[in-house]
């Protein structure tokens, strides 16, 4: 129990971001998780990563094989971050899908332009949200975790 402790002490924004990593992953399967919860705890979890990060006195060392996994990880999710924006954008048109008046569409940021879809593509453009929202958290995680990069050397 208290390895199990140890390890989510030190590698607990690793943790965080495999968990993005496979909310983002479930969207390419039309895994859709409802609810908001899940995505308020990883920003409020990102928020303490940040600040631990940030300072100085708590941060860990890291073993020197980690510090490749974390410099691979951080490239991947920062370009994939910055594409899936992108496609995002290309996908939804700058709108989002909702339920009007009982019925399923995409609306315009604005509120304005309603566009009428049906169940399978209101679930679909959950997804491509949902994809949105994790993949942002994906890059900001792994930024967490190069933070860790700069300490002393570990004793191997």
């Amino acid at each position: 129990m208290r390895q199990c402790a140890d390890f989510f002490k030190h590698y607990h924004t690793l943790l965080a971001w495999a968990i993005c990593a496979s909310l983002v992953l479930m969207t390419y399967f039309h895994i859709y998780i409802p609810g908001g919860f899940w995505l308020i705890i990883l920003f409020i979890g990102l928020f303490f990563e940040g600040r631990i990060a940030l300072n100085g006195k708590n941060r860990y060392q890291i073993s020197t094989k980690f510090k490749v996994f974390v410099i691979i990880t951080m490239v991947f999710s920062f370009l994939f971050m910055f594409l899936n924006f992108f496609f995002h954008l290309a996908e939804t048109g700058g709108s989002q899908p909702e339920i009007v008046d009982g019925a399923y569409a995409m609306v315009n940021y604005d509120g304005k332009g309603i566009k009428l879809i049906t169940e399978q593509e209101y679930y679909h453009f959950k997804c491509v949200e949902q994809r949105f929202f994790c993949g942002h958290l994906l890059g900001f995680y792994a930024l967490c975790m190069t933070a860790y990069l700069g300490n002393k050397k570990s004793e191997e």
